[in-house]
């Protein structure tokens, strides 16, 4: 370096410079760099949305549900009340006291256990713990802030995730604490039970929503005990609740059914059906015949709110979505005390012929309907214990029992040969003993000694068996000879025929009544074991297939009626009431037609006289006579007796009958059935005349 000499600084002109369009290119390459940045962010933001709302849409759906939005709420109404034909209350709703729980969002699981651990002194003697399942009291154990820390510890945190390590759904972890409980952890006995109960009660309310968790006759001292503790029971006041109860001593109780209880909810085999039409899981509902089969009038319509909800999850707003309204009353077509004195006449006539040689009586059963619209005027029923011989209500069981019902099907097995051209009109046969080769022989009641021409309408009046077996003879295309015998090939065929017949008058098939759980009878299909030709031609005169006292009374109903069968309804009419009396007709029952017998008017008033010359004949073999002696109008009839012996041997059958009445143009029908008394009983047409008698004193016969 030379000493001296100044250095200066550097010509900016002397330092080369980039050129313009580089400068241009630099900024254009960062600019690209930048959108390519940005366009695949967005690329990714657009995967995470289409992952979160397509791909796994149900996971995020339920963490949504998790945070609340808007919620229903739904509150039961009182269920409505069953008045007889008069207005007499049968089965009643009342207003009950309770206390309630309405479920915050800010009520912990262990408010509810707290709230339950003090109310157990006071309401313990409402709580039934027998339901309590394992689940329940695991659910009463992790209510304690205490055990849920200790169960909390042993679910791990890489349990708690997904396998995308997603923490999982609170009920999903709740699951697998549960799974964590031992059963030695939940040995509860006494209090604790009552407690762990009320608790549930109180964790089954849906949130937002109140339920009752406990109603009925609650004392005053127990209100004013739980209304000193109110502010530290969070969720706890007083409300109403209804009860229904049905009168027990009433004689028509049985047809009347059950309802579930609250605790029991909806029955089992019946719960998705139900949720599908809007019940809840502990909704009341009927059970069994009148109470199930007018449920939907009965029970009360719903009151519906809709709550919404902000995002810490209280209640900001509520909306009426729908009134609740009482469910409706029904009056029944049974007048009481009709019901009551037909019972009487029932007692009263068995009473005549109960004693040492006759003990085998099973009951008495009779119903009795309008024979123009079908209406169930009584259906009325004693059972009888041979043992003891006591006599006990059993209403049901003209529905659901059934028995023999003897020469009653003969104007049904008349249909049966006119539908089939095997007889026409009133045509005359010889009553006759009938001789099948390698049977025994089949003889009239009177046992036939000699042939006796007799016509259809005769062979009702005498109840001719032997008429009948020649009918089905015909039916089978071999016209009876002694010592024929017979070519089985048609037998299924004449089954159908006959049972055809019969079912059209009522009998082997569903009646239609507007109760639910009716028998159709017994009636064994054809070609099955013991449905064979013999047992055909006993079928032709009642002696085979089974029928119900229900059955038998439209079977005459629909006689009276000149074959149009009408489905028997014990409903007359339904009502809205706001209050406990019946109420305003909302909607009456009407008529329905189930059938219409194959039948010209001419044959069918061959069967009309037939069961008048029963009652009226006068000749030394008609059957019915003493239907007549004392009936305050005019009867007919038709009785039928189906033989058997008890096991002891003795000689029985059953006492049947069907009848209408005032005749020839009739207002009621009346089936009656006395089953395993002595041969020589004629109780059913004591009852039959009685009962009629009865109709008349009490103008249901006008």
């Amino acid at each position: 370096m030379l000493k001296g000499k100044k250095i200066s600084k550097l010509d900016s002109k002397s330092v080369p410079k980039k050129p313009e369009k580089e400068k241009k290119l630099n900024i254009k390459l960062r600019v690209n760099i930048l959108f390519a940045v940005i366009f695949s962010l967005f690329l990714v933001l657009l995967g995470r949305l289409y992952y979160m709302q397509v791909i796994d849409k149900s996971f995020y759906a339920d963490k949504l549900k998790e945070t609340g939005a808007n919620t229903t709420v739904t509150t039961s109404m009182p269920r409505g009340q069953i008045f007889d034909a008069t207005g007499k209350l049968l089965a009643s709703t009342s207003t009950v006291p309770s206390i309630t729980f309405e479920r915050k969002a800010s009520i912990t699981a262990d408010e509810m256990r707290q709230n339950a651990v003090k109310l157990v002194p006071i309401l313990q003697s409402f709580v039934d713990t027998s339901g309590l399942t394992s689940r329940d009291l695991k659910d009463y154990f992790l209510s304690d802030p205490k055990n849920l820390s200790l169960i909390n510890a042993e679910l791990p945190a890489s349990k708690q995730v997904d396998s995308q390590g997603r923490r999982l759904s609170e009920a999903t972890i709740y699951s697998k604490l549960i799974n964590l409980v031992k059963d030695s952890q939940i040995q509860y006995s006494g209090d604790d039970l009552v407690a762990a109960e009320l608790y549930k009660m109180m964790n089954g309310t849906k949130l937002y929503a109140s339920s009752n968790i406990v109603s009925g006759d609650i004392s005053s001292e127990q209100q004013a005990a739980i209304a000193g503790q109110l502010s530290s029971l969070p969720g706890i006041s007083f409300g109403s609740d209804w009860e229904h109860s049905i009168d027990q001593s009433n004689l028509l109780s049985p047809l009347l059914g059950t309802i579930s209880t609250t605790k029991s909810g909806l029955p089992k085999d019946e719960v998705a059906s139900l949720l599908k039409q809007g019940y809840s899981l502990n909704d009341r509902v009927g059970l069994s015949y009148l109470e199930k089969g007018y449920e939907s009038d009965l029970q009360g319509k719903k009151e519906i709110t809709q709550i919404a909800v902000d995002s810490k999850g209280q209640a900001k707003e509520k909306t009426l979505v729908q009134a609740g309204a009482n469910g409706k009353n029904l009056k029944l077509t049974v007048n009481l005390d009709f019901e009551n004195g037909v019972q009487q006449i029932l007692q009263n006539d068995l009473s005549k012929v109960l004693n040492a040689t006759n003990s085998h009586v099973r009951g008495a059963y009779a119903v009795v309907l309008n024979s123009q619209t079908g209406a169930i005027l009584s259906m009325n029923g004693l059972d009888r214990d041979t043992t003891t011989g006591t006599l006990t209500n059993n209403s049901l069981a003209p529905m659901i029992d059934s028995f023999i019902p003897g020469s009653t099907v003969k104007p049904g097995t008349l249909t049966a040969g006119w539908a089939s051209n095997a007889i026409s009109g009133n045509q005359i046969q010889d009553d006759q003993i009938i001789q099948i080769q390698g049977s025994n022989p089949i003889t009239s009641y009177w046992g036939s000694s000699s042939p006796m021409p007799i016509t259809a309408q005769q062979a009702l009046e005498y109840s001719s068996n032997t008429y009948m077996v020649q009918v089905a003879l015909k039916m089978l295309g071999q016209p009876y000879s002694p010592n024929m015998t017979i070519n089985s090939t048609n037998t299924p065929k004449v089954y159908d025929e006959l049972r055809g017949a019969y079912a059209q008058y009522g009998l082997g098939t569903s009646t239609g009544i507007d109760i639910p759980g009716e028998t159709t009878g017994l009636v064994p299909s054809t070609g099955s074991e013991g449905a064979t030709t013999g047992k055909l031609l006993q079928e032709a005169f009642g002696q085979f297939d089974n029928y119900s006292p229900l059955q038998l009374a439209q079977y005459a109903q629909t006689i009276a009626n000149n074959g149009v069968r009408l489905a028997p309804h014990i409903v007359d009419g339904v009502y809205t009431s706001t209050d406990s009396s019946l109420g305003t007709l909302a909607s009456a029952v009407q008529s329905k037609t189930m059938d219409k017998v194959n039948i010209t008017q001419a044959n069918m008033d061959t069967i009309h006289q037939g069961m008048h010359d029963v009652v009226y004949g006068g000749h030394s073999l008609t059957t019915g006579g003493l239907i007549g002696q004392g009936a305050l109008t005019e009867i007919y009839a038709k009785t039928g007796t189906s033989e058997g012996f008890a096991s002891n041997g003795d000689a029985i059958t059953v006492n049947n009958a069907i009848a209408f009445a005032p005749g020839p143009s009739p207002q009621i029908a009346v089936g009656i059935m006395v089953p395993d008394t002595s041969v020589v009983s004629h109780v059913n047409q004591d009852m039959v005349r009685d009962i009629v008698n009865l109709a008349v004193q009490m103008k249901i016969i006008k």
